[in-house]
């Protein structure tokens, strides 16, 4: 499996939400952006074209779908007026609303015109007509980062997969639809946490994985297509090591790590459209953690 990073190589150039510490959100609206992602879907399967033991591409991992504060469209609100996808953010509430004063109506705002929209860099005040800009517009994003870049990576590469871009956590429902239309897999990291104490088997049964079965069924429902999970682990505390840093449940030691494992995968495999569980990882991570911007110090191999 290859990683393009077309999202996130390209949201250091132009952005939605900028890539401060994380890999942010590129502004999808912008000219550059079909050029860059072929460009960049050349680049990254050069190597892999006929190869028959590459499965297929991740476009991204990890991309900020809920942005900085939990609202990605709220950025684009705030962004300025030479921003392309605040340009695109008018030109859909005007097909939506009709008019600058139909606009105004459903916001409750007094924009004069699109030159004084484009100016402002203020959120309207939270109400269900700004719920359903933040959804539809979320969709309409959502559309154009997988339309544009699973093209690129099929034109790119015709005889492997497009995986989707591994997302991180609870998935905004209103990209599922995107997400399903243009990928052939539905691609998901989660760091479940496990119920291991009430095991009664030696192979895990009995225990309970929270949330995830749910969650991905109703991922399942809308976007239709096979998942596969490609990060989740369980920490455990008696390794020397700090883990004090990276996602996962943490337990108290190797064996319950073991239980928890079990029980996870037994979980997910009765669920008939997962395809694959991928562990992470291979080796622990080391006490001073990996980087001083990226502290991860955690057992997880």
């Amino acid at each position: 499996m290859l990683f393009g990073s077309l999202g996130a190589s390209f949201a250091r150039r132009e952005w939605i939400c900028q890539p401060d510490g994380w890999t942010g959100f590129p502004d999808v609206f912008s000219p550059h952006w079909e050029s860059h992602c072929r460009i960049t879907a050349r680049e990254t399967v050069r190597d892999s074209r006929g190869d028959p033991w590459c499965i297929g591409t991740f476009i991204d991992n990890e991309l900020e779908w809920y942005g900085k504060k939990g609202r990605l469209v709220d950025e684009v609100f705030q962004h300025g007026p030479q921003q392309p996808a605040k340009e695109a953010l008018w030109k859909w509430l005007l097909k939506e609303y009709g008019t600058v004063t139909g606009v105004n109506n459903s916001l409750a705002r007094r924009y004069a015109d699109e030159a004084d929209f484009l100016a402002s860099t203020n959120v309207p005040k939270p109400s269900a007509t700004l719920t359903h800009v933040r959804d539809g517009f979320l969709a309409l994003i959502a559309e154009q980062y997988f339309g544009v870049a699973a093209k690129a990576l099929r034109e790119a590469d015709p005889n492997h997969l497009v995986l989707d871009c591994r997302f991180a956590g609870r998935v905004p429902v209103p990209v599922l639809a995107a997400a399903g239309k243009y990928n052939d897999v539905f691609s998901f990291n989660t760091y479940p946490r496990v119920d291991f104490e009430n095991v009664w088997s030696p192979d895990g049964m009995g225990g309970v994985v929270e949330r995830v079965p749910r969650e991905l069924s109703e991922y399942f429902a809308v976007a239709r297509k096979p998942i596969l999970i490609t990060e989740w682990s369980f920490p455990a505390l008696d390794s020397g090591l700090p883990c004090q840093h990276g996602a996962g449940m943490r337990v108290d030691t190797q064996e319950q790590k073991a239980s928890c494992y079990r029980i996870f995968v037994n979980a997910m495999a009765d669920l008939p459209f997962l395809i694959g569980y991928d562990y992470f990882m291979w080796v622990d991570e080391p006490a001073s953690g990996i980087s001083t911007s990226f502290p991860e110090d955690s057992n997880y191999g």
